[in-house]
């Protein structure tokens, strides 16, 4: 019963997703709509005990999909893909988070089963953010785009959808112990795990504007992008509450420097 309202709501949210892409408050205010009443159904059909194994690891989850969110940026940045392609790799990346994260959930997956993955794709991020530090204020193509430009627009979505299926797996499998630390109750984690992905989607195009029209916040998320590199690179298993506190404190100090040069000129 549970399992097929969650398949409803997602398949509502996607929807309302693809036929207003750019309403994305409303959609995310429907999402968190979605949440509240998903939360009173498992109430209902499970207890109070089931609701705070799931809001506990939800919570957690989505603390942690604001590193998902950054590498959703960066790819798309690296690559300019069109609001088309923004759109398919964005849902693309949730169907595939979704994917893994019930895979590593249902076989009790170890972070140090594939370190080596981990530490790739944290170096895949710290060299695409030095990229993108260093290609701020040039015009034409990403130096990932350029690469790619004569075999078509096609080909690098491809491309991007496959980093971003990569992505995901480096995420669930740092994510889903987390979770299994909290309760060892499989249907909550499952449930938490895709209502917090399924925010992802609303974040990214919230972030991503955002970006656009605040240039601080464009040049914080490539710092940003370096710092989770490095800690997936050097395997730094931070606390949440400090590495987000970590990369609020990147964003004011950017938007501290930001406001500096607008003042100086």
């Amino acid at each position: 019963m549970l399992y097929e309202v969650l398949i409803g709501f997602f398949i509502v949210i996607t929807g309302i997703d693809f036929l207003y892409p750019k309403r994305y408050y409303r959609n995310l205010l429907l999402y968190f709509i979605c949440l509240i009443c998903f939360s009173g159904l498992l109430f209902k059909a499970s207890g109070a005990e089931e609701v705070i194994h799931f809001g506990s690891v939800y919570l957690v989850e989505m603390m942690l999909s604001i590193d998902n969110v950054f590498a959703f940026i960066v790819i798309v940045s690296a690559f300019r893909l069109d609001r088309r392609g923004e759109m398919i790799v964005v849902n693309a990346g949730v169907i595939i988070a979704i994917l893994m994260r019930v895979i590593f959930i249902s076989i009790g997956v170890k972070i140090y089963d594939i370190w080596y993955i981990e530490r790739l794709m944290g170096l895949f991020l710290v060299i695409t953010g030095v990229k993108m530090v260093l290609m701020r204020g040039k015009e034409g193509q990403s130096w990932l785009m350029a690469r790619i430009k004569d075999k078509g627009r096609d080909y690098g979505l491809i491309i991007a959808i496959i980093c971003v299926g990569i992505m995901d797996v480096v995420f669930a499998i740092d994510s889903v112990p987390v979770a299994l630390s909290l309760t060892r109750n499989e249907d909550a984690i499952i449930f938490a795990n895709v209502f917090s992905i399924m925010g992802i989607r609303g974040l990214f195009f919230i972030m991503k504007e955002a970006g656009q029209r605040f240039n601080f916040l464009e040049n914080g998320i490539c710092y940003v992008l370096v710092f989770i590199g490095c800690k997936m690179l050097l395997s730094i298993h931070i606390g949440i509450l400090l590495s987000v506190s970590i990369i609020i404190g990147i964003f004011l100090c950017s938007m501290g420097v930001e406001r500096y040069r607008l003042v100086k000129s």
